[in-house]
């Protein structure tokens, strides 16, 4: 927990929006913005140690509204 702590993610040009673990996954999301996938890429590190990491480019909704697309 204290690597997802946001003055921790802060180091990392890393803004936490939300997180979760999936119910009876090994599973944990996080919802986050930064200035660049590296960014994201190099704040996940840890967790590789646990398992694989996927980190995928996304828009809010009201995003993809406003633009009439995904």
């Amino acid at each position: 927990l204290a690597h997802i702590a946001p003055q921790n993610a802060r180091r990392f040009g890393v803004e936490i929006h939300g997180d979760a673990v999936l119910d009876g996954e090994h599973t944990f999301v996080l919802i986050v913005d930064a200035p660049s996938q590296s960014n994201v890429e190099e704040f996940m590190q840890p967790f590789r140690q646990a398992g694989s990491v996927e980190v995928f480019p996304a828009s809010s909704c009201e995003t993809v509204v406003e633009r009439a697309g995904c």
